[in-house]
C-alpha cells in the first residue's frame, strides 16, 4: 500500500491528526476496490469516500469542500464571483467547477468533465485564454 499523509514522520506536511482532511491511498495488488469503497463510506459517517481508479481510494473530511473555501474568500476580499475561474481533475473538485467558471484538466474524471466549461492540458493553457479574454 502507498499512502500519502498517514503519519507525521511520513508526510511533507507539519499537521496535527485532527487537521486531516485527505487520505490518499495506492494498493500495490489487485483489490476489490469498490467493495472497500462502499464499506468506509458505510461505516464512517463522517467521510467521503471516492474510488479513483482499479488501485486508488481518496479518503476525504465530509466538512472539505472546496466551494465553500472560495465563497468565503470571495466574501472576505468583496470580490465578485464571475471574475473567478477553477480548474480541477478529481471528484472533490465538481462543486468547485459548478459554482465558479469550471475547467478540467485533460485527465481528470469523466464526471467532472461533464460539468466543465471545456477541458485544458494544463493550468497555464487556460490562464492564458483567460487574459486574452481580458
Amino acid at each position: 500500500v502507498l499512502y500519502f499523509c498517514c503519519s507525521k514522520l511520513e508526510s511533507r506536511l507539519n499537521f496535527n491528526n485532527s487537521d486531516l482532511t485527505k487520505i490518499y491511498i495506492e494498493y500495490l495488488d489487485e483489490v476489490n476496490i469498490s467493495e472497500i469503497n462502499n464499506y468506509i463510506n458505510t461505516k464512517y459517517n463522517d467521510v467521503i469516500s471516492y474510488a479513483i481508479g482499479r488501485h486508488v481510494l481518496e479518503i476525504v473530511a465530509k466538512e472539505v469542500d472546496k466551494s465553500k473555501a472560495i465563497k468565503i474568500l470571495l466574501n472576505q476580499i468583496n470580490l465578485n464571483k464571475s471574475y473567478t475561474y477553477t480548474i480541477g481533475d478529481g471528484y472533490n473538485d465538481i462543486s468547485m467547477i459548478k459554482d465558479f467558471n469550471g475547467y478540467a484538466i485533460s485527465n481528470a474524471k469523466k464526471e467532472l468533465k461533464e460539468v466543465a466549461i471545456k477541458e485544458y492540458d494544463s493550468v497555464s493553457s487556460l490562464i492564458k485564454d483567460i487574459m486574452l479574454d481580458l
